[in-house]
């Protein structure tokens, strides 16, 4: 199958055995697609290259039965994470990092770019940057529930998070790739903007940021591969709900019944903040 996005055709290789997709999607692949709008990541602190540097970046698409919505998944996989964040141990293997970039398949356009970012204690100092065409900056908390089991092992959880909705036009692009950087010890992303661009790099140095590029290869995220994250993975099983992309806050995570604490967190976190919307009428 064929779309055209951005003036470039591009052929969609399905794979209809994948389960991990919701009934009204499809996992497709397109590495010329995925190549093209690879994201440029960032590490000028050396975060994203401690103890190790990513293995690589894999890929899949998502898209839906109407032929009207397409997104991209980049998952950044590091095999070793260590970090100590206010005052809690976040030393694991297997560390997933995403970003996804969205297509309006009518009108062939690129529509959002989410980022998985830094945000509030409370919400484990994990958030998530959406960029899409708004005038003006909101922040907010988003509350969603994870998918059926069939599509995701450890489903139907509720999930908050923290995001930061911000106009797509502030976002920097390098040849149709959005520019990011490793902010943090746990290898979270923050969007460069174009101000924060020019600032850093005067034009009489070039562009030094792209110098601090974190260069990996680019491969899919296939069945395989994923069932190699959810199940095989002994310590930090995968915990990203990839099944729909396409609803806010875009970037879902529960944590896999091994990770007992995690899912303890969770849980608490989600019965604090009833009771203080049923305190507040919020």
């Amino acid at each position: 199958m064929k779309v055209l996005i951005e003036g470039h055709s591009y052929f969609l290789e399905f794979d209809k055995r994948d389960p991990f997709v919701s009934p009204a999607y499809d996992v497709a692949y397109c590495d010329e697609l995925a190549k093209r709008y690879k994201p440029i990541v960032l590490d000028p602190q050396g975060y994203g290259k401690t103890p190790v540097p990513p293995d690589y970046m894999a890929y899949r698409l998502v898209h839906d039965n109407g032929n009207q919505r397409l997104c991209v998944i980049y998952e950044i996989y590091w095999r070793r994470q260590d970090c100590q964040w206010r005052q809690l141990n976040k030393d694991h293997d297997h560390d997933y990092e995403q970003i996804q970039i969205h297509f309006d398949l009518r009108e062939g356009i690129l529509t959002r770019v989410v980022v998985a970012s830094a945000g509030p204690p409370q919400y484990g100092g994990h958030g998530v940057e959406i960029y899409r065409h708004v005038k003006q900056v909101r922040a907010g908390a988003i509350r969603r529930k994870t998918a059926s089991f069939e599509s995701f092992p450890w489903g139907r959880h509720n999930y908050e998070t923290w995001a930061l909705d911000q106009p797509i036009y502030n976002l920097v692009f390098i040849e149709k790739r959005p520019v990011v950087r490793v902010i943090n010890c746990f290898h979270v992303f923050t969007g460069i903007k174009w101000n924060q661009w020019k600032a850093l790099n005067r034009k009489d140095e070039g562009n030094p940021l792209l110098n601090y590029e974190l260069s990996m290869p680019l491969c899919r995220l296939d069945r395989r591969r994923l069932w190699q994250w959810y199940y095989q993975h002994q310590t930090n099983q995968f915990g990203h709900d990839l099944s729909n992309p396409f609803a806010p806050p875009h970037i879902l995570y529960y944590p896999s019944p091994k990770e007992y604490l995690l899912r303890f967190s969770f849980t608490l976190v989600g019965f604090i903040t009833a009771i203080i919307r049923a305190l507040t009428g919020r």
